[in-house]
């Protein structure tokens, strides 16, 4: 459709430029006529001209392109078919061993009778010596000099007496069996720090006897427990 309006436009264009020249040719023989002839006064000449239309082109027809069909579809492949597994041999039946030959019965072995052991005489326990008894006597005898040596030893604090302190004061005490003082101790306080200290200093200051040999035997050591009273009686002045 372009290209035939294109067409059409150039043939109306040759028209109106033919038309254009016939007009110029006519003009110029009416001026070449009038120089050459006499002046006079003809009678004026009517030119008429015709503006004619070219009749329009003729539009050529639009060659039409074939429609080409669409190819066929191509044909689906075929699915490959899966090789078949091919069956497994069967196992050969394995060859069963030979039975094993009966071994020979061997004839017992004659058990030789047995000797009874001579019996060995067994050593005789010597009985455990009794333990050796301990002379409660002795005991109390050695308690009594343990308490005078702390006895001896008592001495009352003066600042106790100026204050008016008196009460029993309960130490308890380790001797071992040489007589040396291992450990000492308030077993029952007199309520007075001052009282306590003093009958601790009594039986630090103490001398001990060692123990009887028949006393508290098998021990190493023996602990005690003595009171010392503090009063404010005559007999203690």
């Amino acid at each position: 459709m372009h290209y035939s309006n294109v067409l059409f436009n150039q043939r109306e264009w040759i028209a109106r430029g033919v038309s254009v020249a016939v007009i110029g040719l006519a003009f110029m023989s009416q001026q070449l006529l009038a120089l050459n002839s006499p002046p006079s006064h003809p009678a004026p000449t009517l030119i008429r001209i015709s503006l004619a239309q070219p009749a329009p082109p003729v539009q050529e027809p639009v060659p039409v392109t074939p429609v080409e069909p669409p190819p066929p579809p191509k044909p689906k492949p075929k699915p490959k078919s899966k090789p078949k597994p091919k069956p497994k041999p069967k196992p050969k039946p394995k060859p069963k061993p030979p039975p094993p030959k009966p071994e020979p019965v061997q004839a017992p072995e004659p058990i030789p009778q047995s000797v009874p052991p001579t019996p060995t005489a067994l050593p005789v326990a010597k009985p455990t010596p009794p333990m050796p008894v301990s002379n409660p006597s002795h005991e109390g005898a050695y308690i009594q000099k343990v308490r005078q040596q702390i006895e001896r030893h008592k001495v009352y604090p003066a600042l106790a007496r100026n204050l008016d302190m008196s009460g029993t004061v309960e130490v308890a005490y380790i001797i071992n069996r040489e007589g040396r003082l291992i450990h000492v101790e308030i077993a029952a306080s007199s309520g007075s720090k001052i009282l306590d200290k003093a009958a601790l200093q009594a039986v630090r200051a103490a001398v001990f006897p060692s123990m009887p040999e028949d006393a508290w035997r098998g021990d190493m050591q023996k602990q005690f427990k003595t009171k010392l009273v503090y009063s404010l009686t005559e007999d203690d002045f």
